[in-house]
């Protein structure tokens, strides 16, 4: 997809045969970036995100797609296998049904198409899905909630819940 850049985040430089069996797409294609593991707190990370329009992450296996999900606080809009554990609507991205890779294309040709105010609202519906869901405050809260109900099935006293 010579129209279309690809950044590379991530600790590639720890995958010595997908780097062996993608060198080419990943050092020698021009529009393709590979960059390796970037701090998300580092101004790097802010300048890649602020030239993207969105986070493919087609992963067959995930324990909480917290790299989807930081990208999203920042705006970027999701195209995502179900296998990422994020939750995504169709009002604010994508997911994939089939994983592949003609499904990931039609995808990312999808989006691009949309005009600049549907692009907008998506990049800021995405941001207020995980300001809304995905917060240290909210994480704190449902966990909270969970070990009460624990408690509370065990017939354990709630006071007992302060010294947690």
């Amino acid at each position: 997809m010579p129209d279309y850049n690809l950044t590379i985040c991530g600790p590639i430089e720890k995958e010595d045969d997908f780097k062996t069996a993608f060198y080419q797409e990943l050092y020698q294609t021009p529009n393709i970036h590979t960059i390796g593991w970037v701090d998300v707190t580092s101004q790097k990370f802010l300048d890649i995100v602020n030239s993207c329009l969105g986070i493919v992450y087609p992963t067959c296996s995930e324990g909480g797609g917290g790299c989807v999900i930081n990208c999203m606080h920042t705006g970027l809009i999701p195209i995502v296998s179900y296998e990422s554990s994020v939750d995504v609507s169709d009002d604010y991205g994508v997911i994939l049904k089939e994983n592949t890779v003609e499904e990931i294309k039609q995808s990312i040709q999808n989006i691009s198409k949309l005009n600049p105010s549907q692009l907008q609202q998506m990049a800021r519906t995405s941001w207020q899905f995980v300001r809304t869901n995905h917060t240290r405050d909210r994480f704190a809260q449902v966990y909270r909630e969970t070990i009460e109900k624990i408690m509370l099935q065990q017939g354990i006293k709630q006071d007992l819940l302060t010294y947690v």
